[in-house]
């Protein structure tokens, strides 16, 4: 979960020094750097959500954390490759990538948030 907790944090600060950054430098494309600020912060909120469910021993967080690893480990990637390639960025995205999947599969994880409830309220 504090792993987790921290990816959100850190979606949060990326999405806040971007829309900084919209009002301080001029972007190349406008649209282009207000669609990245605000798919980092809804990034940032779901993450969140995930976190709150977590910590309510909620089954769906599990894979959810699997799918929010797999889009981090395909930025990661992504990050290693390319014309301006960005390791230093690539291994800040992949080892708490790495991290998170593992945990989620320990049985303490899978104990804890095996809690199913009649109750369609998530939240």
């Amino acid at each position: 979960m504090a792993v987790l907790a921290l990816e959100a944090l850190a979606l949060a600060a990326a999405a806040g020094y971007f829309i900084v950054e919209l009002f301080v430098e001029q972007p190349s494309s406008l649209a282009n750097a207000i669609a990245l600020s605000a798919v980092l912060a809804i990034g940032a909120v779901w993450v969140g959500f995930i976190v709150v469910g977590l910590y309510r021993g909620q089954a769906w967080t599990r894979a959810a954390v699997i799918v929010i690893q797999a889009l981090f480990i395909a930025v990661a990637v992504g990050s290693f490759q390319g014309p301006n390639p960005r390791p230093d960025v690539g291994a800040v995205l992949l080892i708490p990538a790495v991290i998170a999947l593992i945990l989620i599969f320990t049985k303490s994880v899978m104990v804890s948030t095996a809690k199913r409830t009649d109750d369609s309220r998530t939240f």
